[in-house]
């Protein structure tokens, strides 16, 4: 389902990533251990197209995330550790939102925040804003 070969990237004189490879069959659960600054976050944000290798290639699904992010994206989830923006909107907000982006709406957009709300245990969290949220992790 994802295939990452030799992904490399640098930032100026800087390798965050250097020469990782690895591949997920769907159903499997990954997790990437490491120390700050081994690249982990780089890597995610490859696979999930939000940001372009130096040199490499990441398949989703087959697409080749770099020529066509927006398909790979469809196949994927990427839950950042922090929202970048919409600090004001609720948790439930924001997914929703994102569900929207994707094209979904109406029952099907409710049905699938709910989906993720229940498999990422947030829950007890829904109604509360981002940025209430965030506070306690700065």
């Amino acid at each position: 389902m994802i295939k990452a070969v030799d992904l490399v990237k640098d930032f100026g004189q800087r390798r965050a990533v250097d020469g990782v490879s690895f591949e997920v069959q769907q159903g499997t659960v990954l997790g990437f251990l490491g120390p700050n600054g081994a690249g982990k976050t780089t890597t995610i944000r490859m696979v999930a197209g939000f940001l372009p290798p130096t040199q490499g290639n990441i398949h989703v699904k087959g697409i080749n995330v770099a020529s066509d992010p927006v398909a790979a994206q469809k196949s994927i989830g990427y839950m950042p550790e922090t929202t970048p923006l919409y600090e004001d909107m609720s948790v439930a907000g924001f997914l929703r939102f994102l569900a929207e982006v994707r094209g979904f709406s109406g029952k099907e957009r409710d049905s699938r925040v709910d989906r993720a709300i229940e498999r990422c245990f947030l829950g007890p969290v829904r109604s509360q804003t981002i940025d209430t949220l965030s506070k306690g992790y700065r």
